[in-house]
Formats: C-alpha cells, sequence, structure tokens
C-alpha cells in the first residue's frame, strides 16, 4: 500500500496536476530517447564521412588533449584549445561541432561533459558538446540522460533541426522551460490550466509532423501521456503501485540532477526498480522511504523563504534558523564573487578598445549632498543658505538604521558616477569584512598611501550581507532571489541559496544590505523592485538605490515616506577632478608630466572646466586631450570625438596593423544618405574606416531600444534581435562594434533560461547614438516625437534631446514644440512636490540644450518658445523663489565678468537674467535695477546684431 502520507497529498488537485506533468516529461523523455541516439549516431557516422571519407574510427586517436583545455577567446569569441592537438584531430573535431552548433559564440557551451578524445570513436561523447554543464562520465546514452539534456541537445544541434519542423524546434526551447518551471515549483503544485497547457505542448512535440509523429515510441508515449492526463491520478495511483514509484523517481532524478546531489539509490534507473519491485518487496519499501524523505528535504529547500517573498510575510515564519556559520559561509562566497571590483576605461594597446582597470587605482572621491528634512527647511530659507549638507562618512547615511530599516535614493543625472560609487561601497565592504574574517586583502590597497571614500568605513560591518544588483541585467526573472541567482552564478548551493532566501527576510535584525544600481534602467515590466522600495515586500531590507532624477517620480517614490535619505551626487570638486586626471595619467597613461599641461590648458577653457566635475565627462576628456591635445567645445563634439578616438586606438593597436597586412577591415557601403546634411557626422571616423551604412545600424539599434523602452528592455538586448536590426551582414558588424568596445557581451543565467546579453559601452554613448538617428532620419524624428506624451516622456529623453540640440537645429526645433505641446496639456501645480520637480528638471533641460548650439540663433528661437510658456514659468518662479534669487546674482556676476574680459558671451544669458529681474524687482532695491542697465549698455556696445528681432524685443524689456 501507498504511505499514508502520499494518499493525503494525492487529494490536493493541484498537486496531482504537477504529478501529471512530472509523468509526462518521463513518457516524453522514453518517446524521444530511440530517436535521439539514432540520430546522434547518424550524424557521427556523417562527420566520419566528412573527415575520413569513411565510416570506421581513425586508426590513429589522441591520448593527450583534456576538456579543461578548450577556452572561449574574450575577444572573438571562438572556442578552442589552448594548445593545439599533437596529431591535429581533437581540433579538428571541435570545429566540425562548432559548426553544427545553433550558437557557436555562446558561452554556455560545456567541453567539459565530454571525453575530448573520444569524439572520433564514440557518439555519444559528441551529443554530450551540446547539453547542458554536468554530465558526466556515467552518462552514456539517453537513458541516463534527464529531460533537459535531451531537450537542450536537440535545440542546440543543427543536425536535429532538419528532423523538425520549424514549430518543433521552438517546442524544443517551450518544453524546456516548462521542465524548469516543474522542476523549480517549490510549492509542487500546478493549476488545470498551467496543466493542460504544459501537456498540450508536450504532446505537441512528440507529434511534431516533420518526424517524430510516425515512430512508435512517441505514439506510445502520447497515448501514456493521454492517459494520464484524463484519468484520475489517486485510483491510478492506488490500483498502480509500480507507477506511483515511477512518477517519484522521475521528480526526484530531476531535483538531485539539478542540485548537484548524487547518490547511488537515485542513480539507478526505473528498469532496474521495475526488476527489484517484482523481486524484493524489502527493498521496495526502503526506496519508498527514501524517495518520501528526499523530497520533503527538496521541497523545504525550495519553499523556504518564497512564501514570505510572495506574501510579504517575513523568514520569522521559516522553522530552520540560520546559523553563524552558514552566514560566514555566503559572506566568503560574495567576497569571491565581488573580487576585483573594477572601472572601465579606454585602451589604446589592445585589440578590444575596452578593459576594466581595479576601481581603487583610479576612484577619488565624488561629493555628495543629503537633502535638509522637510522640517528643518523653513529656518534654511530664513538663512538663504542651502537646503543640503555634505555627506563624508558612512556614519551619516547609515547612522539611523540601528532605529529604523532604511530606504535610501541616491540620484545624479548622467554620467556623475552613481555605479562607480556603488562599486566604491561594495569594495569598502569587501576589505572590512575581510578585516574582520582575518582574510588576507590581496587587491594591493594596503600598499597605497592615499586612501579615497567615505569615512568611517566600519559603519558596513552592520551588514552581515551586501547584494549588488544590476538592474538593467534583469530580463526573466520575476523575484529577488531570481536575480541572486542569475547574478551570482557562484551561490550555485541549494544550501547557500536558501540560506540567503531566510537571511534576507529575517525581521528581527537589519543585517542586508541591497544596493540595487540603476532604477532608470530596468525594464518597465519588472514590479517587484518598485514592491521593496516601497516597503511591500522585504521591509527589513536596508536599500540603497541609484537612478536618475526622473525615474523617482515615475515611480511614485517622490514623496518623502517611501525613502528615508535622498542623496544627491554632485560628481568632483575641481581639485579632485585635476587628482583623477593626474592618476588617469600616472597609472594609465604611465606619463607623470602630462598632469601639469592639462591643468593649465583646462583653466584656459571656462566651457571644459564647466563639465570636469562630471566623471564620466572627465573619463572622455582626458582621453579626447591626450589623444589630440584639444578640446571639443559641447558635450556632444565630446562624444563625437570620443567615438574618434576609440576608432583610432583600434587602428592603431599592433594586433590590428598586424592583421591589416594581410586582410582589411571589412568596409560596408554608404547605402543612404542620411549623414550628409550633417558635415560633422559623415567626417567621422567610423564612418571613414567603416563606412556610413555600419554607423546608421548602430544608431538604429540605439534608437530602437531606447524609443521601444516602455515595452521592452531598453539597454541590455538579445543577440539575436540585435542582429536583425543591424540587417545585411549583421554578424560582421556586430564583431566589429564589440571589438571596437561600442558594444560589450555577457553572459545572462536564471533559474529558466541561459541567454547572450549585449549592451552599449554607457547609457549615454546609446543616447548620443539614438539623437544622431532622430536628426538624421525624418521618420525616425517622427516615431521619437510621436513617443513624448507627457512630462514623464520628456524627462526620459532628456539626454537624447540635448545631443540633438547640438546635432540638428531643424529636428531639435521640432523637439521644442513637441514639447511646448505637452506642457500646454499638463497643469503644474507649483504645491505639487512632482510638479516642482518637472519645473525644475524642464528649466534645466533647456539651458543645456541652449549651450550645446553655442551662439546660433536658434538659441534665442528656443528660449522664446520657452519664455512664451507663461504658465510653466510663472509656477517654476513661484515654487524655486529662493533659488531665482540666488541665479540673478550669479548670472549677473557670470556676465559683468564675460564682457569686461571679452569672454565668449551668450546673449540667452542675458535674457533669462532680464526675465528673472522683472520677476524679483526687489531682491536687492534699486542698486540692482542700475546693475542691470550698466550690463544692458555694455551690451549694446558690444553687440553685432542689432537687427535681430530676439535681441531688440529682449533689450527693450
Amino acid at each position: 500500500m501507498p504511505p499514508t502520507g502520499a494518499d493525503t497529498k494525492v487529494k490536493d488537485p493541484e498537486y496531482c496536476n504537477w504529478l501529471k506533468v512530472g509523468l509526462a516529461l518521463y513518457y516524453l523523455k522514453d518517446g524521444l530517447s530511440s530517436f535521439i541516439q539514432d540520430e546522434v549516431d547518424a550524424m557521427h557516422q556523417s562527420l566520419l564521412q566528412k573527415l575520413y571519407n569513411a565510416s570506421t574510427v581513425p586508426a590513429q586517436l589522441c591520448s593527450s588533449c583534456n576538456a579543461k583545455d578548450v577556452k572561449q577567446n574574450r575577444n572573438t569569441y571562438i572556442w578552442m584549445f589552448k594548445s593545439r592537438c599533437p596529431i591535429s584531430l581533437c581540433d579538428t573535431w571541435l570545429t566540425e561541432l562548432l559548426a553544427l552548433c545553433t550558437n557557436p559564440t555562446s558561452s554556455k557551451l560545456y567541453c567539459e561533459n565530454c571525453d575530448v578524445t573520444a569524439w572520433p570513436k564514440s557518439p555519444w561523447e559528441c551529443a554530450k558538446f551540446y547539453m547542458p554543464r554536468g554530465q558526466t562520465v556515467h552518462n552514456t546514452g539517453p537513458a541516463q540522460s534527464d529531460s533537459q539534456a535531451l531537450l537542450t541537445l536537440m535545440a542546440n544541434c543543427k543536425h536535429f533541426h532538419s528532423k523538425l519542423s520549424p514549430g518543433g524546434i521552438q517546442l524544443t526551447h517551450t518544453v524546456s522551460k516548462i521542465r524548469n518551471k516543474v522542476m523549480h515549483s517549490g510549492e509542487m503544485r500546478l493549476s488545470d490550466n498551467e496543466r493542460t497547457s504544459f501537456i498540450t505542448d508536450i504532446i505537441k512535440l512528440l507529434e511534431d509532423p516533420s518526424h517524430l509523429e510516425s515512430l512508435d515510441e512517441c505514439k506510445k508515449a502520447v497515448i501514456e501521456i493521454n492517459k494520464i492526463n484524463t484519468d484520475s491520478l489517486k485510483v491510478f495511483l492506488n490500483t498502480d503501485m509500480e507507477m506511483e514509484v515511477k512518477a517519484l523517481s522521475a521528480c526526484v532524478n530531476e531535483f538531485r540532477q539539478e542540485s548537484g546531489v548524487y547518490m547511488v539509490e537515485t542513480e539507478k534507473t526505473v528498469e532496474s526498480l521495475k526488476e527489484e519491485l517484482k523481486d524484493h518487496q524489502k527493498q521496495l519499501e526502503d526506496i519508498t522511504s527514501d524517495l518520501k524523505d528526499v523530497k520533503r528535504q527538496v521541497t523545504n529547500k525550495l519553499i523556504k523563504g518564497r512564501d514570505s517573498q510572495a506574501s510579504g510575510a517575513t523568514a520569522c515564519q521559516v522553522s530552520e534558523r540560520i546559523m553563524e556559520s552558514d552566514v560566514r559561509d555566503i559572506q566568503l562566497l560574495l567576497l569571491s564573487a565581488y573580487k576585483g571590483v573594477q572601472i572601465i576605461l579606454l585602451n589604446a594597446a589592445l585589440d578590444n578598445a575596452v578593459y576594466w582597470k581595479d576601481l581603487e587605482d583610479f576612484y577619488t572621491d565624488i561629493f555628495i549632498e543629503e537633502e535638509a528634512d522637510k522640517e528643518e527647511s523653513t529656518k534654511w530659507e530664513k538663512n538663504e543658505q542651502a537646503l543640503k549638507k555634505a555627506v563624508t562618512s558612512f556614519r551619516q547615511i547609515f547612522e539611523k538604521c540601528d532605529r529604523k530599516v532604511m530606504r535610501i535614493i541616491l540620484q545624479a543625472p548622467a554620467g556623475q558616477g552613481k555605479s562607480t560609487f556603488c562599486r566604491k561601497v561594495v569594495h569598502t565592504w569587501c576589505s572590512v569584512q575581510k578585516k574582520r574574517l582575518n582574510i588576507p586583502i590581496d587587491d594591493g590597497t594596503s600598499d597605497r598611501s592615499e586612501t579615497s571614500g567615505l569615512e568611517h568605513e566600519d559603519e558596513l560591518l552592520r551588514f552581515d550581507v551586501l547584494l549588488y544588483i544590476c538592474l538593467r541585467d534583469i530580463s526573466d526573472e520575476k523575484t529577488l532571489m531570481d536575480v541572486v541567482h542569475a547574478q551570482f552564478p557562484i551561490v550555485e548551493s541549494q544550501d547557500h541559496m536558501s540560506h540567503m532566501e531566510a537571511l534576507i527576510g529575517q525581521a528581527e535584525n537589519n543585517k542586508v544590505l541591497l544596493i540595487m544600481d540603476g532604477l532608470d534602467e530596468m525594464d518597465n515590466s519588472v514590479s517587484f523592485i518598485g514592491q521593496i522600495m516601497r516597503r511591500e515586500l522585504y521591509p527589513s531590507l536596508t536599500v540603497l538605490a541609484t537612478t536618475r532624477s526622473w525615474k523617482i517620480g515615475e515611480l511614485r517614490l517622490i514623496r518623502s515616506a517611501h525613502f528615508d535619505l535622498l542623496l544627491d551626487l554632485q560628481g568632483f570638486s575641481f581639485d579632485n577632478s585635476m587628482l583623477f586626471a593626474k592618476k588617469m595619467f600616472d597609472n594609465y597613461y604611465k606619463d607623470e608630466s602630462a598632469i601639469a599641461q592639462f591643468k593649465e590648458d583646462i583653466l584656459k577653457n571656462d566651457v571644459i572646466r564647466s563639465l570636469v566635475h562630471v566623471p564620466l565627462l572627465l573619463l572622455f576628456i582626458v582621453q579626447v586631450w591626450y589623444d589630440r591635445k584639444s578640446f571639443p567645445q559641447t558635450i556632444h563634439e565630446l562624444y563625437m570625438e570620443m567615438l574618434d578616438v576609440i576608432v583610432n586606438r583600434y587602428m592603431k593597436s599592433k594586433k590590428r596593423i598586424e592583421k591589416s597586412q594581410a586582410q582589411q577591415d571589412q568596409k560596408w557601403p554608404l547605402e543612404s544618405t542620411i549623414f550628409n546634411s550633417n558635415p560633422k557626422l559623415s567626417r567621422l571616423s567610423l564612418v571613414k574606416h567603416f563606412g556610413a551604412d555600419f554607423l546608421a545600424s548602430l544608431c538604429e539599434v540605439a534608437n530602437h531600444f531606447l524609443i521601444n523602452a516602455c515595452t521592452e528592455t531598453s539597454l541590455v538586448f538579445d543577440e539575436e534581435v540585435l542582429l536583425g536590426l543591424l540587417g545585411k551582414e549583421g554578424t560582421s558588424k556586430l564583431q566589429t562594434a564589440l571589438g571596437l568596445g561600442i558594444l560589450s557581451k555577457s553572459e545572462s543565467r536564471s533559474r529558466f533560461c541561459e541567454k547572450i546579453r549585449l549592451t552599449f559601452l554607457h547609457k549615454t554613448v546609446q543616447e548620443f547614438l539614438a539623437a544622431i538617428n532622430i536628426c538624421c532620419r525624418e521618420d525616425r524624428c517622427s516615431m521619437f516625437l510621436d513617443s513624448l506624451n507627457s512630462f514623464g516622456d520628456v524627462l526620459r529623453n532628456e539626454q537624447i534631446i540635448k545631443f540633438a540640440a547640438g546635432i540638428s537645429t531643424n529636428q531639435c526645433q521640432k523637439i521644442f514644440e513637441k514639447i511646448y505641446e505637452v506642457c500646454e496639456k499638463g497643469k503644474l501645480q507649483s504645491k505639487n512636490p512632482l510638479d516642482e520637480y518637472r519645473m525644475r528638471s524642464l528649466s534645466g533641460m533647456y539651458i543645456d540644450c541652449i549651450r550645446e548650439v553655442h551662439k546660433d540663433t536658434l538659441s534665442l528661437k528656443l528660449y522664446c518658445i520657452y519664455a512664451a510658456n507663461q504658465k510653466i514659468w510663472n509656477e517654476l518662479q513661484s515654487a524655486l523663489k529662493n533659488a531665482l534669487k540666488i541665479r540673478i546674482h550669479l548670472k549677473y556676476l557670470y556676465l559683468e565678468s564675460c564682457i569686461l574680459n571679452d569672454a565668449e558671451f551668450d546673449f540667452f544669458e542675458f535674457q533669462c537674467l532680464t526675465k528673472l529681474h522683472l520677476c524679483h524687482m526687489t531682491v536687492k532695491g534699486k542698486p540692482l535695477l542700475s546693475k542691470f542697465n550698466h550690463l544692458k549698455s555694455l551690451i549694446l556696445r558690444k553687440c553685432t546684431l542689432d537687427d535681430d528681432v530676439w535681441i531688440c524685443q529682449s533689450l527693450s524689456v
């Protein structure tokens, strides 16, 4: 008789559904086994015929090559042996197996599954090349493989695609996901709809019209699956003890193979269990008891914490208590995962134009300000002082953690160093934890005489665990633990994952710091991140999240009730910007004398001096200056010259020169004239060396994902989608972009799938390329304008609009007219914090755009479009009264200095100052009016554009 527990459990219909799908997967494997074995043998015979023109194994075999010696080239992504095979046998077979792979550049090919020396004589060793990691020497055929291994083989090997219809090929991926969902179901329950859908897909695969539907094994499997789908599982179990053992055996085998637990009892085949069931009733009872125990253990580990996450409950409800040894194990794993925290730089000597360097070699303190509490704002206003205070230590950030759990927002414009600061926090946490655990610090930081970073580093010891997750890399993950599993592959043990889940959910102490980098960069379909920020999930976590400012409003976090601390990242002070430049010249270029000339040139250029506080722009400025010994005048010109630097270094590198002696770089023809109207773009080195179509393709990719940001991930994308957008010769273009470093390639691993993901060098680089596409193509400009339907849309695309202002005056004017329409439709209220933030952002964006176009008359026209919207202006001056008073004095001093010193002068600044003056005539009384008249007289004497109607109107106010 079955165990009493099983008889009770099977009354749950959703548990029965789970068992039915598990049995269906078992029959699927039975149905496919013979077919797969035959096709693997046929594939092997075809390879022998191709390589040796015979169907027999070659006489001479290799005995020295090892699967561990097969590595993927980090630049070309080609798999190869570290040293050539002595008889050139294994190299040849690896090449042929890669040729049959659907994605030969994938990082998810596991030669360690195979005995590479047995490829010529063993068909199944060849087949294991396409399977997931974990296939052992005991796997000698389909009988020893799980369903996931067989499905992955069919999906990854082109040989099987000729035996399947297009729909059948897709079904291999679909059924693979079904298998993962069933095997990873913590509750072991499925709804009726899920069971019907899953079994239907499994049957469709077995009935694939191309070949499978005619096989007797597949027909038998379909009959058995239909039987278990329609019959009552309880009757089925009670009347057939053997089928219960078979179902539980199949499920437990899947669980154990996934978690890496291999036990003698579960390695026995189902056939051997049948024989032992007939001959040894006592052994059958032992096996049944063992299966029940293992099932209970696996279930406890999978569902521990999962229920608490789904319901918002805490891990206090988890019966197991996390031991100190478990916490230490997790800490050691994280310290290993965070080993060598780095920042990205551009390289002048390697084949790949982008590489990573140790963070501590270059990190320089970034100025951080904390917004004052609302209760303190009145006294601050009375003193006419800033409503912020500098943050110089970790204690200022985390001191309130003793009293409550913190939600901390770190906001800053593009390129201000948000991600770099987060990496610095991670590096500091690792350092203090290593000291506490008496682990030697081997990153070289102990030898440095100068240290950078916030004070009171020991404050981070309050956190036993620090999790740093990059939100832009989230794809199919639906929970926080799915993200941890995907972004921390080193934490593979199910025990460690369970302990981490419980530790994250503990409510009695605040011991976990979660750093979420890039709220503005994540897929909009990811909902659980917002729930975490609003304390609807994991209320006991201390969270530090970074974002561009506009995302705060979109997530409805503008009210202080949703966060405890708002930090503004202001960038470098001038002294620290020069210190960062010195580190670049000393540690990167090995040129200690360059900093003196660089600083001298910076002090002579007011435009560039106003940009060096932005870390990303300073990084670009240093590298452009070092190559050209000159500065661009605007941000969009800086990005143009930065692209030129990347291309020129790529072309000048030693490896590229050696390659060019035998083969020229691919150059794609100009298939359109989209850059003809903009001479600056047509002179880019990307166009010169690789053709305009190459740049046009990159711009189209950048634009596509940013415009469709509401429906798909905008910053990280799949290789197949990108190749389609690159058009003709997409693979060659992709390899070139990867070699230049404009695109980078990474792995994405989750519990559900493994993907190759691509992303641009930096989000602003993608936005710059998208701006080029918008400015040079009328159809793309129209699409962009159609996407601007709200203030949120405008602010989300703020950086694109700034770039567009400098690239094309005509298209930019259309964009600003569209923004004016959006402003007309919106009703801004100065008392609304969200509207106040929007007005601030719009004002800053207009000023930045006007600076991008130099002294062009367009700047005056753009200003008039802006000033014409009196509703916005009136609300703005009311909401920002104190800030405007300060701006009046600053602008006056700036203008007076420019005029008296014959410096470059932007008439917009005077117009804006005039407007501000009219709003606040009494800031300093009558003397202020005399200052304005003095400025006006100076301007009129120097002005050469008196016939310009806009200037005349401004001066006549």
